[in-house]
């Protein structure tokens, strides 16, 4: 019963992140329908602070000292003028979105041309922001979507290779079962977590994916479960037996795993 159960889970896991994985490549419109609050979510934030930090270019010499002392007089002027900017941002936000999430838009390969560019802006007037400020948006929003796409798939592809190990040592330790349900159970809770985060918590589980400490600490976790099944294959499973037994002896149990 206990081969059939890791067995039955070990496919379920490859179908599943392997279903994933081969979407993300064949339906790329649908990750960005799929994380578009998301996206949204980072381009606000990006282009808040973006508005925040927007200055003046200050020519060099003395005209530029001089520049530097009037611009100092200014910054009523140049507060309100990043107040305006603030107030139309999610206009122009949405605005930008319905473009770029077009796959077939030219604006598209435009902008990745920029990326690659290193493209950044210093404003010479304030004046000017509107427009640049729109650039700036479609920037981020490409770097944004390519980055989350790309970490996705890694996230993806993690899971389907330790579901994938671990259906094949099921079958070339068969006598190592028991030790399998160690790493079998924390591949089961990792995956309910993700499955619940997917269904009730969508942006939460984009955010642990998004190259964030939290999902550094996911993969670290996963390469926990990876370790123990690489003890199993190649180490008869001597740690991942120790680990099971000094569990049981913690619990008051006086079962005990053998080797396998």
């Amino acid at each position: 019963m206990k081969k059939l159960i890791l067995r039955v889970f070990g496919m379920a896991g490859v179908l599943l992140f392997g279903s994933f994985l081969y979407f993300t490549y064949s339906l790329p419109q649908a990750v960005e329908d799929f994380a578009s609050d998301f996206l949204r979510e980072k381009l606000e934030e990006k282009t808040e602070a973006k508005i925040d930090s927007l200055q003046l270019n200050r020519p060099g010499g003395v005209l530029g000292r001089a520049a530097g002392r009037m611009l100092e007089d200014q910054r009523t002027a140049i507060e309100r003028i990043r107040a305006e900017l603030k107030a139309g941002m999610h206009e122009k936000i949405a605005q930008v979105i319905a473009e770029m999430s077009d796959l077939s838009c030219e604006c598209r390969r435009k902008i990745a041309a920029r990326i690659r560019s290193g493209y950044e802006f210093q404003l010479t007037g304030l004046e000017q922001a509107g427009k640049k400020l729109q650039e700036f948006m479609q920037v981020r929003y490409m770097e944004v979507s390519t980055e989350l796409k790309r970490d996705i798939r890694i996230f993806l592809s993690v899971n389907l290779g330790v579901f994938v190990f671990l259906l094949l040592v099921s079958w070339l330790r068969p006598a190592a079962i028991s030790h399998l349900f160690l790493p079998g159970t924390l591949l089961f809770v990792s995956t309910a977590i993700c499955s619940w985060f997917y269904v009730f918590e969508q942006n939460w589980l984009l955010t642990i994916i998004y190259g964030d400490y939290t999902g550094l600490g996911f993969l670290v976790y996963v390469g926990i479960v990876f370790l123990f099944l690489c003890d199993i294959a190649f180490n008869r499973g001597r740690v991942t037996r120790e680990v099971i037994n000094a569990i049981l002896n913690a619990i008051g149990s006086a079962a005990q795993l053998a080797p396998c």
